[in-house]
């Protein structure tokens, strides 16, 4: 009996033995499997990384929208304006340049007008006025010119009515390429001008009270030339061209003034489409940062995204257009767009006092001749007060960007304003989106890869990642080996 109590002891005590040895194997054994996978998933993980970092410069081509903007006011720059029209090849001759007189009498000249021996027969250089008053009209670049550079008017210190020649010389050399002349002229009080000896135009043509040789009213009648400047068209020849002026100056009833002058020739030849030369604009190619101007309440009421209106200067009283003739500007802006992008959509908003054209890359995008037929850049149109005035208006227009960097130019053109001066204004908006799915990464330093037979540029340490992740890789596949190894040794199943 206690033999059978024994061996039963014995039996239920080994197995009970036995059967917590295999129990703490089945827990160390768990415990391995799991290192095991764990190891297993961290070099996953790793080869998981290791095969992004080699597809690097491919995976560069996922979507990334871009946008750019261009705002007026913060990066525009400006070449400066020009009183001439920059669409042709031009010369201009002004008063106060080269201008000759023959002298003043106060004998009505009208048997010889032309002689100057009926004026005191010596040419002498005319006098640039220095002090001239207003409501004298003003040409852009032109100066009145008179007997004295004083506005005190020695030739009429008499009071009594006074006549005075005046002559200047320009030369033509080719009259086939001239496309276009004209001339601006306003005179204190009447004038009669002449080109090579031919009558072209006379005060009394388009103002009966002002004649130069009747016995028409002095100041005070319905239209006094010397307020404003009247245009007119000139017929030139090869050579040597003269333009002579006979003055009148009415007696001022006890105030003495001078007979001034002042004109402005304009020669324009064959069209040479240089309006996109900076060095036409009064910058002479040197690019300015143009000024965003302080708008004048109630005179530019448009907005287009945070853009500001820019000009000459900060100052609305338009330096560029005080002499209150026509004047024309040319702005730029840049952006760029990388190489392999697809444009979603590029459109800019534009608004300018009074007309404008602008160009992308040279090229003619639009021009506020193709809406508004009145409201042209380069040629002749009426003054504001036509039938639809741009300044007023903003209009939106399509562009088509290239790759690389993109050129914006505008030119503006500011229209004779009467005696008001006003500045050449310019408003615009640009929005550019795109997505560069296409385009690799180009972070320099750069070298290139080439992945399914197309070239790319990436970045240098981006070459050496795969190379480290195949090491970083091959480290841990060792370690784990080793690892495994270990547990191996250490776990043993018990003997019974």
């Amino acid at each position: 009996m206690s033999f059978y109590v024994y061996s039963i002891t014995i039996y239920v005590v080994n197995y009970t033995a036995m059967l917590a040895l295999n129990m703490e194997f089945i827990r160390k054994k768990k415990s391995y499997v799991i290192k095991r996978l764990g190891f297993l998933l961290l070099v996953l993980a790793l080869v998981a990384c290791t095969l992004l970092l080699a597809t690097a410069p491919v995976m560069a081509g996922v979507l990334l929208p871009q946008n750019v903007t261009l705002l007026s006011g913060y990066t525009t720059q400006t070449a400066g304006y020009t009183y001439n029209n920059p669409y042709y090849e031009a010369d201009t001759y002004v008063s106060g340049s080269s201008t000759q007189t023959a002298g003043f009498t106060h004998t009505n000249p009208s048997a010889a007008p032309l002689s100057a021996s009926s004026y005191g027969g010596t040419w002498s250089a005319a006098q640039v006025i220095t002090s001239n008053a207003s409501p004298w009209a003003t040409i852009g670049g032109a100066s009145w010119v008179s007997t004295t550079s004083a506005n005190s008017g020695v030739e009429n210190a008499n009071e009594g009515d006074a006549w005075r020649l005046f002559s200047a010389n320009f030369t033509v050399s080719d009259v086939n390429t001239v496309t276009a002349a004209s001339i601006q002229i306003a005179a204190d009080n009447a004038y009669e001008f002449y080109l090579n000896g031919t009558l072209i135009d006379s005060t009394a043509n388009w103002d009966p009270t002002a004649t130069v040789y009747g016995a028409g009213p002095g100041p005070g009648g319905t239209m006094v030339p010397f307020e404003q400047a009247a245009t007119h068209s000139l017929t030139l020849q090869s050579g040597v061209n003269t333009l002579m002026f006979v003055v009148r100056n009415w007696d001022n009833s006890g105030q003495a003034n001078p007979s001034g002058i002042d004109y402005k020739v304009t020669v324009q030849y064959t069209i040479t489409q240089q309006q996109l030369n900076p060095a036409v604009y009064s910058g002479a190619g040197n690019w300015t940062n143009a000024a965003a101007v302080t708008i004048q309440p109630g005179a530019w009421v448009q907005t287009a995204g945070g853009a500001r209106w820019v000009s000459t200067t900060a100052d609305y009283s338009g330096t560029d257009n005080d002499y209150k003739g026509d004047a024309w500007r040319l702005f730029k802006d840049q952006f760029n767009i990388p190489v392999g992008a697809t444009i979603d959509s590029a459109v800019i908003q534009v608004a300018a006092d009074n007309a404008f054209e602008f160009y992308l890359n040279g090229t003619l995008i639009a021009s506020t001749a193709n809406w508004s037929p009145t409201a042209t850049v380069f040629g002749n149109s009426p003054e504001p007060g036509g039938s639809m005035i741009p300044f007023e208006h903003i209009v939106t227009y399509t562009i088509t960007p290239q790759p690389g960097v993109n050129t914006l130019m505008l030119v503006v053109r500011n229209w004779d304003n009467g005696s008001n001066s006003n500045p050449t204004g310019l408003l615009y908006a640009a929005s550019i989106t795109y997505d560069t799915s296409t385009v690799p990464p180009t972070p320099p330093p750069t070298s290139l890869v080439t992945v399914g037979g197309t070239v790319y540029k990436v970045n240098k340490v981006q070459l050496l990642m795969p190379w480290l992740g195949v090491s970083l890789c091959s480290l841990l596949v060792l370690s784990l080996a080793v690892n495994g190894f270990f547990f191996r040794k250490r776990l043993h199943l018990p003997n019974r």
